[in-house]
Order: C-alpha cells, then sequence, then structure tokens
C-alpha cells in the first residue's frame, strides 16, 4: 500500500514506515497540502491526525477547524482515496464523526492514547460502515472543538516491538531515564502539553567543538534508542553535509530541509536522513540572502517532530535561523576550550548571554568544556563548565574514519548530561 502521512509526529511516522510491504510516499506538514502531495505521490490512502496544523500560515485557525479538516477529506474522497483519522475521543452521536462516516471515512482510531499494533491493524485492514454505524445515533449534539485541545498519546508497545523506554547497558548505578511519550504534535497546542525540546548548542569561539560534541552525544542517545534530530543553521560552511555524508551517502534525491522550505515544498521521505536514531538535517544549497524569519520558524517547527532537537549555532550565531532559535528554545549549551584568551575577546557576547538567561532562567544555560585536561588553572577561567570531555588522541582517528567516538570514552559525561536534562525538562520513569 501507498501511505501518505500526515501526522506531524515524526517518531510515529517512523513506527509506521518500518511496516512491511507499507511504502511511504511523503509526509504533510499542514493540511492545506494534503490533497495536492496526495495525488503527486500517487498515494492510495492517507494516515491524518486531527492535531496537524491546517496552514503554514501563522495565525490561520491551526486548532479547533473540524470544518477545515472536512473540507481536506472531501478532496480525498473525490479522488478515492482512503483516509485513516486520529482522533481524539468523542461521544456516540457527535457531529463529527457523523459527517467522517458519510464521507466514506470508516477507519477511524480514537482514544487518548491508542497502541501502535492499532494502528497497524487499521492500515492493514480497512474498517467498513458496518464497523462504525454504532457511533452515529439520532440525537442532537452541539459541536465544539474541545477534543482538539487535548493530546493523543500513543501506549507503550508490548513484548518485542516495545520502543518507548530504552534501558541502557552500561556498569553506572540506577539513574533515571525520560519516558518520552508519542505525543501526535500540535503546533498551537495548549502550553500544559509536553512538547518536544529544542536546544541550541554553540560554541563560545571558533573551533571549540560544538558540531564533535553533538555528533557523538545524539550518537549515544540513539543507542540508547532515544530519537532525536541535528539542525545546523546556516554558518557560512555545509559542515553537517560532510560530517555525515563521510558515514553515511544521502538518498539519491536528496535535498536539504532547509532549500525546501524556501522553495515552499513539502518533505519529502527522500530527505529524512537518519543514522540509527538520529536525524541529520544539515543546509546544502540555500540561498541565505532570501532566507526569512517566517522561513526559520517553519523550519524549527518542522524540525520539532523529534522529541530532542538540538539546532548547531555554530561559533557565529547570527544567522536567521540561530537567532530565531535562540528566542524559541528550551536551553542553551555552549562549548568552549579551556584558553583565557578565546574567552576574553567573547566579551561581546555578554548582552546576548544575560537576554538568553532573562529568557530561560540561569540553570538552563549550560557551559561544556572541550579539550579539558588537568593542567588547566580553573581561576584564570571566567566560566565553570557542568562536564568536561578531555583531549582524546582516539578522536583524530575516528575524524579520519569519519565515525563517532566510542561510546566508552564519553559514557560518564553523556549519562552526566542526559541526567541533567531529564531533570529540567521531561517526564521521568525510573528504569535500571
Amino acid at each position: 500500500m501507498r501511505l501518505l502521512l500526515a501526522t506531524g509526529y515524526e517518531e510515529l511516522d517512523q513506527l509506521v514506515s518500518e511496516f512491511k510491504d507499507i511504502e511511504v510516499t511523503g509526509k504533510a506538514i499542514h493540511a492545506e497540502q494534503i490533497p495536492k502531495l496526495a495525488q503527486e505521490t500517487k498515494a492510495e490512502a492517507v494516515m491524518y491526525s486531527e492535531t496537524l496544523p491546517v496552514s503554514r500560515i501563522k495565525g490561520e485557525k491551526n486548532v479547533g477547524a473540524e470544518t477545515n479538516i472536512i473540507k481536506v477529506i472531501e478532496q480525498l474522497r473525490d479522488e478515492h482515496i482512503r483516509v485513516i483519522m486520529l482522533l481524539n475521543e468523542r461521544p456516540t452521536g457527535h457531529p463529527f464523526l457523523e459527517k467522517l462516516i458519510n464521507l466514506g471515512v470508516f477507519d477511524l482510531i480514537m482514544g487518548e492514547a491508542v497502541s501502535i499494533e492499532e494502528i497497524e491493524e487499521v492500515i492493514r485492514n480497512p474498517r467498513t460502515r458496518k464497523d462504525v454505524k454504532h457511533l452515529i445515533v439520532e440525537k442532537e449534539q452541539v459541536s465544539d472543538d474541545k477534543y482538539r485541545a487535548k493530546e493523543i498519546k500513543i501506549e507503550e508497545q508490548k513484548e518485542e516491538k516495545k520502543k518507548i523506554l530504552p534501558k541502557i547497558n552500561i556498569s553506572m548505578p540506577k539513574i533515571t531515564m525520560p519516558k518520552i511519550p508519542f505525543h501526535l504534535l500540535a503546533k498551537y497546542a495548549p502550553a500544559t502539553l509536553v512538547q518536544p525540546k529544542i536546544i541550541a548548542v554553540g560554541s563560545l569561539h571558533p573551533g571549540a567543538g560544538s558540531s564533535f560534541f553533538l555528533y557523538n552525544f545524539t550518537r549515544w542517545l540513539s543507542k540508547q534508542k532515544l530519537s532525536s534530530a541535528i539542525l545546523e543553521s546556516l554558518d557560512d560552511q555545509e559542515t553537517w553535509y560532510h560530517i555525515v555524508k563521510r558515514e553515511k551517502k544521502p538518498h539519491e534525491e536528496w535535498m536539504s530541509w532547509h532549500e525546501s522550505v524556501q522553495n515552499g515544498q513539502a518533505i519529502m521521505k527522500p530527505q529524512y536522513w537518519y543514522i540509527g536514531k538520529t536525524l541529520f538535517i544539515p543546509h546544502k544549497g540555500v540561498k541565505k540572502d532570501s532566507f526569512t524569519i517566517e522561513h526559520a520558524r517553519e523550519l524549527i517547527h518542522l524540525a520539532r517532530q523529534s522529541p530532542l532537537l538540538f539546532v548547531d549555532l555554530s561559533h557565529d550565531w547570527g544567522d536567521v535561523v540561530s537567532q530565531t532559535t535562540l528566542r524559541q528554545c528550551d536551553e542553551v549549551w555552549l562549548v568552549s576550550h579551556p584558553n583565557p584568551a578565546f574567552l576574553a575577546a567573547q566579551e561581546y557576547r555578554k548582552q546576548t548571554l544575560d537576554h538568553i538567561i532573562e529568557r530561560i532562567g540561569e540553570r538552563r544555560l549550560l557551559f561544556i568544556g572541550n579539550m579539558w585536561g588537568k593542567a588547566v588553572n580553573i581561576e584564570e577561567i571566567p566560566i565553570r563548565p557542568f562536564v568536561t570531555i578531555p583531549y582524546f588522541e582516539s578522536n583524530i582517528k575516528a575524524m579520519m574514519k569519519g565515525r563517532p567516538l566510542s561510546d566508552s570514552e564519553l559514557d560518564s559525561v553523556f549519562i552526566n548530561v542526559y541526567k541533567r536534562l531529564q531533570e529540567n525538562n521531561l517526564e521521568m520513569e525510573e528504569i535500571s
């Protein structure tokens, strides 16, 4: 089956794309583009979550838009395209359910929590009107949109399919790790919902190592079965494209997300460049002078489909993606060498850092020391890093091979960083 995904949540999309005999033709990022994208990709079915934003235009009615959803579905059904709807629970007799059923949408997956097994079952075995006719009753109901404001969660899987709660097989004391729920992302959801986290990672000076840290940290996360994404800002070099290409070449039809957003194009399946559970979003072929704030906002929103989004600011921080990230991010991590001269030269950043602290709080500004040896005189350093990474001779060999360092060299550092992150940001579950 050829299936177009319109859920707005990358983690769920990734699981569905792993189903055998299911070909994912593309991914819609807002509802307006679904009909056109379904035709262009020759999709036989669309899996559509009601939490998907209606429009890419800020200010449009992105939540509370049952009427808009119906308009999209009418276009799909006119082309005889099957629709699989992910909905929050509604009572029997609700007018919205009746409208869907009358349009021939029988594959209704409802509930505040649904399992990936149920989703797969519905995809493979289309329901009939007989299966859902009990949802229609001769009873007047007032349609409101409070149901779309709730979050839809994907229940934890069982047995061999369980992918939500990772286990770390290392000889360390028992620590807490986050329970990352499958929230179907709603761009304008209420603030009480748990949303993916944006972490800006930058270098305090050229060559400090923000890319080095992220490359190794996200790969460590991937081995713990945790998904993340690295979004590259618009610095002067296409660094991440060449870093990732050394280890794994992109799809032959790959195009950078930055370029697609700038051209008003949808993000297609060949553009999802994964190594393990890390999604890499480097820039390439972008007209930087015409990349606007609106482009940057949409790019960041798309990348937030991953539970943890790291935006590599590099050392400049002046481009539109970096500046937009610093206004939206949940935390800022800054990497530095123990060089007093380098750090003294960063006095001009003081005002920027003061603004960051004012917005997110001092606790969410993290300093990471790179190439930090025993000879460092901490009294001469104006910052106090949360963790320090020593100089590794093996890093030279790893770079020559286009590979990250081995986990054993950085386990203790990454565990400390991650433990702090979960204490600050994520729902918790204690595991061994």
